[in-house]
C-alpha cells in the first residue's frame, strides 16, 4: 500500500502517464484501494522480483475497461523511480499480463495510450507486440503544454509473435 501511495504522489510518474492525478493522503489512498478491490472492470497486479531471498514489489500493472462483449481491455504499467531498470522485469510483467488476458480471459484485443515522450513505454510495448495505430493529437495537458498520445493495440497474434521472439 505504501508503494501505491508513493507512486500516485510521484510527479515524475504523473508527468509520464496519461490522465491526470493530484496528491492524495494515506486515508484517500486507503479508500481508493477499498473501492478498487471491488471494481469488476479492472484487475490490478503487483510486480515482484524474486532476485533476493525476500520478494520485492517493484511496480503495478493493470487491465482496465474490460469489455466482455467485444473481448477488449486497456492496459498500463507503473514503476516507481527506484524500480530496477534494464533487467526485463517490465517486459516479463507485460508478457505475463498479456498471456493472462489472451489465454485465460479470452480477450481479443488489448489497447493502450502512451504519452509521446515516454520512450521507455514505447519500446516496452513494441517489444511485447504492440502496434502503433495512430496519434491522438494534443490529448494531454502537462507541464504547461499539450502532448500527443500514441494509440497502441495488441492482438493475440501480435502477442504470440512477440512471445516467440522474446522467449524463443
Amino acid at each position: 500500500m505504501a508503494m501505491l501511495h508513493e507512486m500516485i504522489n510521484d510527479p515524475e510518474i504523473e508527468n509520464a502517464t496519461g490522465g491526470w492525478g493530484f496528491p492524495v493522503s494515506q486515508w484517500q489512498q486507503q479508500k481508493w484501494y477499498e473501492s478498487a478491490v471491488n471494481d469488476t472492470k479492472t484487475r490490478r497486479f503487483m510486480i515482484e522480483t524474486t532476485d533476493t531471498d525476500v520478494p520485492q514489489t517493484i511496480g503495478m500493472i493493470y487491465l482496465t475497461d474490460l469489455d466482455w462483449k467485444n473481448r477488449s481491455v486497456a492496459t498500463g504499467i507503473k514503476l516507481p523511480a527506484n524500480a530496477p531498470r534494464g533487467k526485463g522485469y517490465a517486459t516479463d510483467a507485460v508478457m505475463a499480463l498479456l498471456g493472462y488476458a489472451f489465454q485465460e480471459l479470452q480477450i481479443h484485443r488489448v489497447s493502450l495510450k502512451i504519452k509521446e515522450d515516454n520512450l521507455p513505454s514505447v519500446k516496452l510495448y513494441e517489444r511485447c507486440g504492440g502496434k502503433r495505430e495512430g496519434i491522438l493529437r494534443e490529448t494531454l495537458y502537462k507541464d504547461g503544454r499539450f502532448w500527443n498520445q500514441y494509440a497502441y493495440g495488441i492482438l493475440k497474434t501480435d502477442y504470440e509473435e512477440a512471445y516467440q521472439k522474446y522467449y524463443g
